[in-house]
């Protein structure tokens, strides 16, 4: 099992969109389940995005899924998440 967690991870650092986290979550092959600990956490932070993006979209009068909230960029809150996971590899 490799994974190029350099490619993986470092692409969107400082620029966190709920695109650039779910595709981080998805993009790790992980057959045995080694690195569940770190997709949970990841799952956890997409799903606190989306909470945050439903209340800003019923704010803004717009659909859940609009294309704009998913490039987005995200609060400082939700980037710190992403980064904090990011080093916790």
């Amino acid at each position: 099992l490799h994974v190029d967690y350099e490619e993986v991870f470092t692409k969107s650092i400082g620029k966190e969109t709920k695109r650039t986290i779910a595709r981080a979550v998805a993009s790790v092959y992980d057959p045995l389940s080694l690195l569940l600990p770190w997709k949970v956490g990841g799952n956890i932070i997409l799903q606190e995005v989306w909470k945050y993006h439903d209340t800003l979209a019923t704010e803004r009068g717009i659909s859940k899924t609009a294309k704009i909230l998913w490039d987005e960029i995200l609060p400082e809150e939700y980037q710190k998440k992403a980064e904090r996971r990011k080093v916790a590899r």
